[in-house]
């Protein structure tokens, strides 16, 4: 994938909005223009939410390729931002709608399990849950699991059992960024292995930004196309493992 200062090396004084667009859009989507116009005619009043999305994916996080204008740590929370943007439709009720609706009580005797129940049907991390589990392909779903572990007093690193585990893991990176401060990036592109501690625990972690960006690559075209109702059969079975998960 071409950086913006490949991208737009010619005078971009002539170029509009909609050929700005798709320009971006061949670049991350890898097709042609015939395919493209077909994907946002069929994506009808959705068509102006993928352009703003995939605009916003490659001058905010930009591409992978050699390029350290972004910092690792803003690509990550520029990602997890556009997934929630992009997962708007999902259903929000504030905490307490959500209780008078379902215990109808002024009584609360076991408040962490009521919690709990609320935060799993209309938490933040809700929408980064379910495009997670309906969007990630299922090569790139194992390779995340084989590449995030969690460290425990008793086994030491283990796999997490679900992708929601990963979802969770990386939006309280994004949470402790955005509301404490505090700076966390994957394993960096010159080690192979990285410690990490988020949320008051401790992590294996060996995948790169870069390899993660293509991995959420693929996912955002197959959210949009499932979108627009087509069916890219290059997407069902990606490109082998681009990096190593067996440590």
């Amino acid at each position: 994938m071409k950086t913006p200062k490949e991208l737009f090396s010619c005078d971009r004084s002539n170029i509009n909005r909609s050929e700005l667009y798709l320009l971006i859009l061949r670049e991350i989507f890898n097709e042609d223009e015939p395919y493209l116009k077909e994907l946002l005619d069929k994506l009808g009043d959705k068509k102006e939410k993928l352009e703003k999305s995939a605009h916003f994916y490659y001058y905010i996080c930009q591409p992978y390729a050699n390029n350290n204008d972004v910092r690792e740590e803003l690509r990550l929370v520029g990602i997890t931002s556009l997934i929630e943007g992009m997962m708007q439709g999902i259903e929000y009720k504030d905490f307490f709608q959500w209780f008078e609706s379902i215990y109808k009580v002024n009584k609360i005797e076991d408040y962490s399990k009521i919690k709990e129940e609320y935060l799993e049907q209309f938490g933040a991390t809700r929408r980064i849950k379910s495009y997670f589990k309906n969007y990630i392909l299922g090569d790139d779903k194992k390779s995340l699991l084989e590449c995030i572990k969690l460290f425990t007093n008793r086994n030491g690193f283990v796999r997490f059992n679900s992708i929601d585990k990963i979802a969770q893991f990386l939006y309280s990176m994004r949470s402790e960024f955005v509301h404490i401060a505090r700076m966390h990036s994957l394993c960096p592109e010159d080690c192979h292995l990285a410690a990490i501690y988020v949320g008051g625990k401790s992590y294996k972690v060996n995948i790169k930004i870069s390899e993660f960006m293509k991995i959420f690559e693929r996912s955002f075209i197959n959210f949009w196309e499932k979108k627009a109702g087509i069916i890219n059969q290059n997407l069902a079975h990606p490109s082998p493992k681009l990096f190593d998960a067996t440590t």
